[in-house]
């Protein structure tokens, strides 16, 4: 029975969509926080020249990708941020207050539906890292026909931010299966990322390209690239393979020796009933072909195995 408390606290935290808490200005800085069920930071954005952030007056999102790529060359902006991951740390809390709990979880080998539900693409409960780079923020031009109508009432009032640079993050924790373990790691990543959002409209990407140092010894460091993109449209109620979708696909490899340890691959749909209202399933799995743990931590069954997530998640 006490499986049956799972379900309202993992809902809980599913219900606070993704979204920005504040974003206020500090002079020529500007200070945000947002929250979203896997990942929470607080950022504050440095101009490194006297202009302020750029704004892409555009319905298309590739707009943004040419703008943020054809001023890579030079970085205008320094962003410092602290990160929390909700939903791994609730797994942690979980595992550690509660362990009859977690155990009653287990439905077989690789898959528990706390570990599951919790994991998400984050391995640690913490982060800070500093970003250079640039960032352009994003408002939808919205689509008119030759009349000058309105066609899409899902750009309706859409913004967001992009940002594109080298990311260093640093943590002193790493989670293993709802287990914190004591490990001071570095990460270095060029990275591509934006959220932009609406009355209707509700999209987020990223793709990452990167190399973690641990200085545990029993975790091995790797290089890895990731994709992930989301998005919902709550006035759009037919199939498609694009709109209403969550889809993300990661590849690490380790460097010593060089050989691939997991392949992440994660896809859902949303399902809006109306514009305050959706329902979402995220599921996939990950595959571990070569163990990335060694020493007291390598569990001896890490090697071609395969660990399902699940995400069930209500978004209002």
């Amino acid at each position: 029975m006490k499986l049956l408390y799972i379900v309202p606290l993992f809902s809980l935290l599913f219900t606070l969509s993704a979204a920005s808490i504040f974003r206020v200005g500090l002079g020529g800085a500007e200070l945000e926080m947002e929250f979203e069920p896997y990942y929470m930071p607080l950022g504050l954005t440095i101009p490194l020249t006297s202009s302020p952030v750029s704004n892409v007056n555009s319905s298309n999102e590739t707009d943004l990708y040419g703008y943020l790529l054809g001023t890579s060359l030079m970085p205008r902006f320094i962003i410092l941020e602290a990160s929390a991951y909700p939903m791994p740390l609730v797994g942690v809390g979980i595992k550690k207050f509660l362990p009859d709990v977690y155990n009653a979880c287990n439905v077989f080998n690789w898959f528990n539906i706390v570990d599951s539900i919790a994991a998400g693409p984050f391995m640690e409960p913490w982060g800070v890292s500093l970003f250079i780079g640039n960032v352009a923020h994003y408002t939808a031009v919205p689509d008119t026909d030759d009349a000058g109508a309105q066609k899409n009432s899902s750009n309706a009032g859409v913004q967001g931010s992009g940002y594109f640079g080298l990311l260093v993050s640093y943590g002193s924790q790493h989670i293993r299966f709802c287990s914190l373990v004591p490990d001071h790691w570095v990460e270095f990543e060029i990275k591509l990322k934006g959220v932009k959002s609406g009355d209707a409209l509700a999209l987020s990407w990223s793709y990452r390209l990167g190399y973690r140092l641990h200085m545990n010894p029993d975790i091995r460091s790797y290089v890895y690239a990731g994709v992930r993109r989301d998005h919902l449209d709550s006035d759009f109620f037919q199939f498609s393979l694009v709109k209403n979708s969550h889809a993300e696909f990661r590849l690490d490899v380790g460097t010593n020796p060089l050989e691939v340890l997991t392949v992440t691959a994660i896809l859902g749909k949303k399902f809006p009933l109306n514009r305050q209202f959706a329902l979402e399933l995220n599921a996939g799995c990950i595959w571990y072909v070569a163990d990335s743990y060694s020493g007291g931590l390598s569990d001896g069954a890490s090697r071609n195995a395969l660990k399902f997530v699940i995400s069930p998640n209500v978004k209002f």
